[in-house]
């Protein structure tokens, strides 16, 4: 649980820094690498063996007093307690794996339906070979799309020569750039982390920046021509989540984009990811304060150490072996 939370704030120190200082700078191919980089870095950080620098204290008299108790005093159930307590105990956390085992479910089935549904166009569609790429002409109305190296158009709609081929260009440079493979990633991580908000606000703006960077290579030339395609009512009945659509992101911050001069301070912004690396490395050496370790004899608990000696405990309790019937192993 831990570990989930250090996750969790890692993310968002990155999020906020990208949606404060990078969001609207025209840098796609950092915006990508940034994006995809915090979002492992956000499960990667907090497992790393970093030393703990602000070790919590421990009322060290409160276990030197725990030691020196009469063995009666302890508060140790005996078997009989604890067994009836362990079978009636209402067991909410195989209630929270239950649900989240059906949200997993419910995710992995809408997935799954759209790769059998994208299978079932491709079957019926009319399959052309426009320079060296697979472009297939279905006949439902859809956005124009790109699947993994497959290009996806429908014959509902009506382009003149011109608007076909920056669309086609556009949905080539998302094959160029190999943008699948981020999909890919951000819809595993989107079945899994169903239920984390933050996983979901990532699969947003890495899909919005993937239609930058194909705006700006389709645009190349023509960013009056192009902004003028994307204001046309094309069909836009059916949006992939698994592929790249053609009007996936709001049209006008797409527009806004293409007009956009990259701006110079954005080296001045990068410096600010210093200290935020450093802010999350920190608050990942405090996963597992709470968690008590025991190598040998001795017992490691919120950044604190304790030796002890077996025999000394065994000379002050005579009865340990036998603490209120319940048998104790010291080994």
């Amino acid at each position: 649980m831990m570990y989930l939370v250090n996750v969790t704030i890692i993310w968002f120190m990155f999020l906020l820094l990208y949606l404060l200082a990078f969001k609207d700078q025209k840098q796609f191919a950092f915006n990508r690498f940034y994006l995809l980089l915090s979002l492992v870095a956000g499960f990667v950080i907090p497992q790393l063996p970093f030393p703990n620098f602000f070790p919590a204290e421990v009322n060290r008299e409160l276990y030197t007093s725990l030691w020196n108790q009469p063995p009666g005093e302890l508060g140790i159930q005996n078997e009989q307690e604890a067994f009836y307590q362990d079978k009636y105990a209402f067991d909410f956390s195989f209630i929270l794996w239950l649900f989240y085992i059906a949200g997993v479910m419910v995710v992995s089935y809408k997935l799954i339906r759209e790769v059998v549904w994208i299978q079932k166009l491709k079957k019926s569609a009319r399959r052309l070979d426009v320079s060296g790429r697979y472009v297939y002409a279905t006949r439902k109305e859809h956005a124009p799309f790109s699947y993994f190296n497959r290009i996806y158009i429908s014959d509902k709609d009506s382009w003149n020569q011109r608007q076909l081929e920056m669309i086609l260009e556009h949905e080539r440079a998302h094959i160029l750039q190999k943008h699948w493979v981020d999909n890919v990633m951000v819809s595993l991580l989107g079945t899994l982390f169903w239920f984390h908000p933050l996983v979901w606000l990532y699969k947003k703006h890495i899909r919005i920046n993937h239609e930058y960077q194909a705006d700006e290579a389709a645009a190349s030339g023509r960013i009056h021509e192009y902004g003028t395609l994307l204001l046309l009512p094309f069909s836009w009945m059916y949006r992939y989540h698994i592929s790249n659509s053609f009007n996936s992101s709001p049209i006008k911050n797409r527009i806004n984009m293409l007009t956009k001069v990259t701006s110079t301070k954005r080296f001045l912004k990068l410096t600010a990811l210093i200290p935020l690396f450093a802010g999350s490395v920190v608050m990942a050496a405090q996963q597992g304060n709470e968690e008590r370790v025991r190598k040998g004899n001795v017992i490691t608990f919120r950044g604190n150490s304790f030796e002890w000696d077996p025999g000394v405990l065994k000379a002050k309790r005579p009865d340990w072996k036998q603490l209120n019937g319940i048998p104790a192993n010291m080994s």
